[in-house]
């Protein structure tokens, strides 16, 4: 149970905006939600997802075929992507 279910509170707005993760793409998000928490941190901020952090993860959790790991690169690059312009203003 959430802190504002327990004090029976209302959700925050941004809960109520959240976008809904269509079927089938949970894998990509949580590989992204997964990689992005390891991330480098430079001294100009954060770096990309790199290329090995990707192929571990998609060893890890067995995405072994090229077709898949190709789908999977090309997701997370993207919300990667987004990211990155969020974080760079």
């Amino acid at each position: 149970m959430s802190l504002w279910e327990e004090q029976g509170g209302e959700p925050p707005a941004a809960l109520a905006r959240k976008p809904a993760i269509g079927r089938g793409l949970g894998l990509y998000w949580r590989a992204f939600s997964d990689l992005s928490a390891e991330r480098e941190v430079g001294l100009s901020g954060p770096r990309p997802i790199g290329f090995s952090a990707i192929d571990r993860w998609a060893r890890r959790y067995r995405v072994d075929d090229v077709d898949g790991f190709d789908r999977l690169k090309r997701f997370v690059r993207a919300m990667d992507a987004e990211w990155m312009k969020g974080v760079r203003g």
